[in-house]
């Protein structure tokens, strides 16, 4: 039966965490490539910011040396919070801007639109600056790879490592933010009609592109903006630059799902397997071991194995249970058959030479020997009838059946004493109760006994019932045999040996039990218990 003490999980519980395991697996993967493509963007943008500040600040030099720190008339007032906050940083060694943009919330955006055509045309001062810093973002352009773009603080090109010089970018999105004092991270979408590089290719190949405008300051104005651009790494370039960790991280999802498939065979297919090899096992009416405990059986699975291996053993029971009763019933049958089959065979050959006494005493044993078969199928029928008992839902009053077999015994030589506690019942039908006393009492006078002492009480969830009598007892050799189909020491008087075995049958069909004890005085003293009225 269960080991006690073991709380095993529940199937259920085993096939959840499996699949969720197996879902997760994927999703993880998912989300694991989607926070390190992030992490690859915001590396990106970074890199931006840091050459932006480096281009803002070459820039600001740059227009330092030629114009000197008196033209303040060039740019546009910074807003007033955008002072401040200069004002307040002015003492502060850094001024760091962290990455901000997140491909789990920030949305994508279109491509950017062309820079337009306009009439307007920078200052010349403005030109002066740019034509300087030009060669030097062409140079650095090699080798980040990045689109630069400066603009004056009308949002026209000044310099370019591409072909708009002229143009305006006034209307971006971007350029507004930084015109007004602000640096600003977007993500736009990339279209290029060209084919996809290969993987290892140093073109990144991917399908977003990252844009940060940063603000030139000059003496609290806004004298322009640095426009960078730039597509990130790839992330299958990526992988493949980490296809070693990629592996060993395939490696390691393979194993857990390896772990997976190895949990559920020990939880679940090796012992329904075992289980389908014992019940092959019982079907060729071999004897079945007790089934192994698994440390980390399925509940449900250790369920089915307890179940299984009761019913093995009602099994084995049951067969050993018939074979024993044929072997029985064949005896006990065979005895009268063969006095009876004697005596016709007597009278068939010597009817005209036996005397009137003789034949009389051939058919009355005859006789004898039906009337014991008669008996003994009559008590076969009952005790089959008691093996597949179904109890009812009524209750017994226990004082009231002794009084009632008292009375039912009074013309008898057997004295009935009746000791019970009053309001006292069992789960038993009164009919079926009634019929297992009387069972016990003719057993009593069947064996000399004259007075048989009823006593009841209430113990617990049970009740107990004793059936104690003043006859010939029962010697030891024999107590665990009274139980025993056809078992009798009264056989010459008509016992069949099944009386007792009935009794326990629909003692047994109401979860009841019955058991023989020593008398106090000589005689036999029969223990019953059964289910108490309201008992849980």
């Amino acid at each position: 039966m269960r080991e006690h003490g073991k709380r095993r999980p529940r199937l259920r519980t085993i096939l959840l965490v499996v699949n969720l395991l197996v879902l997760i697996l994927p999703l993880g993967s998912i989300y694991f490539l989607r926070i390190y493509e992030n992490e690859l963007v915001r590396q990106t943008e970074s890199e931006l910011l840091v050459q932006g500040a480096f281009i803002a600040a070459m820039y600001r030099q740059r227009l330092y040396e030629i114009a000197g720190s008196d033209e303040v008339w060039l740019g546009i007032p910074a807003p007033a919070k955008v002072q401040e906050t200069m004002e307040e940083e002015k003492d502060e060694p850094y001024h760091p801007i962290p990455a901000t943009i997140d491909l789990f919330e920030d949305w994508i955006y279109e491509p950017r639109a062309k820079a337009e055509t306009v009439d307007a045309v920078p200052d010349p001062l403005v030109l002066d600056v740019s034509g300087a810093i030009l060669p030097v973002l062409k140079d650095v352009q090699r080798t980040t790879l990045a689109g630069i773009r400066v603009v004056d603080y009308q949002g026209l090109i000044v310099a370019s490592t591409g072909y708009e010089q002229g143009n305006s970018l006034a209307r971006i999105r971007e350029i507004g933010h930084a015109l007004r004092g602000e640096a600003y991270s977007i993500i736009r979408e990339r279209r290029d009609d060209t084919p996809r590089p290969p993987l290892t290719s140093i073109s990144r190949g991917s399908n977003i592109r990252v844009f940060v405008s940063m603000p030139i300051f000059f003496q609290e104005r806004i004298v322009g903006a640095v426009y960078l651009s730039r597509t990130p790494r790839s992330i299958l370039k990526a992988l493949y630059e980490k296809r070693t960790m990629v592996l060993l991280l395939g490696l390691g999802l393979l194993t857990v799902a390896v772990l997976l498939g190895l949990l559920t065979s020990y939880t679940i297919t090796r012992p329904v397997g075992a289980l389908i090899g014992k019940a092959r096992s019982l079907a060729r009416g071999e004897k079945v071991e007790r089934f192994p405990r698994g440390r980390f059986m399925a509940q449900e699975v250790e369920q089915l194995a307890d179940a299984f291996q009761s019913m093995a053993e009602d099994i084995e029971y049951r067969t050993q249970y018939i074979r024993d009763f044929a072997m029985h019933v064949s005896h006990e049958f065979k005895t009268p058959l063969t006095a009876i089959q004697g005596s016709v065979e007597l009278l068939q050959t010597h009817l005209g030479d036996m005397t009137e006494a003789q034949r009389e005493r051939f058919l009355v044993n005859m006789t004898k020997d039906t009337d014991r078969l008669q008996r003994l199928v009559s008590r076969l029928l009952e005790l089959a009838r008691a093996d597949v008992f179904e109890p009812s839902n009524e209750s017994a009053d226990i004082a009231a059946m002794g009084l009632r077999i008292r009375e039912s015994f009074k013309d008898s030589d057997m004295e009935i004493e009746v000791a019970a506690e009053g309001g006292v019942r069992a789960r038993i039908a009164p009919d079926v109760l009634e019929t297992i006393i009387v069972a016990l009492v003719d057993n009593s006078q069947q064996h000399g006994a004259d007075c048989v002492r009823y006593k009841a009480r209430r113990k617990g969830p049970v009740v107990e019932l004793i059936i104690a009598d003043n006859g010939e007892g029962v010697s030891p050799a024999n107590v665990d045999k009274v139980f025993t189909p056809f078992f009798t020491t009264n056989r010459k008087n008509g016992g069949t040996g099944l009386g007792l075995s009935i009794v326990r049958a629909l003692l047994t069909a109401h979860k009841g039990a019955i058991e023989l004890k020593p008398g106090t005085v000589g005689g036999a003293t029969f223990v019953i218990t059964l289910p108490a009225e309201n008992a849980r």
